[in-house]
């Protein structure tokens, strides 16, 4: 009796769909122009996987897109959170703090996210191209910081 219980619970308990799946579901419908639906699948996936750092990420990402800047902040928070030593969550963190003009504090983070990841290009090239516009000292020595990592990186050839 018990095992018929657990077999018929188990058949209609439904397992949250993966986490790939919802974010993709919240990027098409972004892209269709459905900013409602895809911030109900951001929260469907968040609820479905509260310490997946990946949800978190990309969610983020597409709020982000979406210009939702404090969501897209807190969620790159709550994946400091979950592992300090995320150096894309520091950079797109970053990233959010200099679109809200917080320029100071977005150049700490992204020297912090370096200091964590040295190898992180992407945090590397979002100071350099800070720093650049500002005509700094410290800009061509992180495009050459850049270069001297990634010899091909095109961006760093702009700069």
């Amino acid at each position: 009796m018990l095992s018929r219980l657990l077999r018929t619970f188990f058949r209609r308990a439904k397992a949250p769909a993966p986490a790939d799946t919802v974010l993709d579901s919240a990027r098409v419908r972004l892209a269709a122009g459905d900013a409602p639906g895809a911030l109900h699948a951001i929260d469907e996936a968040l609820r479905a996987y509260p310490q997946s750092v990946d949800v978190w990420n990309g969610a983020g990402i597409i709020l982000l897109q979406m210009r939702e800047r404090a969501g897209a902040g807190r969620c790159f928070e709550r994946i400091l959170e979950l592992a300090p030593g995320h150096g894309e969550a520091r950079t797109n963190l970053a990233i959010v703090l200099l679109e809200q003009g917080n320029r100071t504090e977005g150049v700490r983070r992204l020297r912090e996210a370096i200091l964590h990841a040295p190898h992180l290009l992407s945090a590397r090239q979002n100071l350099a191209v800070r720093l650049t516009r500002e005509l700094s000292a410290e800009a061509v020595q992180a495009w050459d910081d850049l270069l001297e990592l990634a010899p091909d990186h095109a961006q760093a050839h702009v700069g």
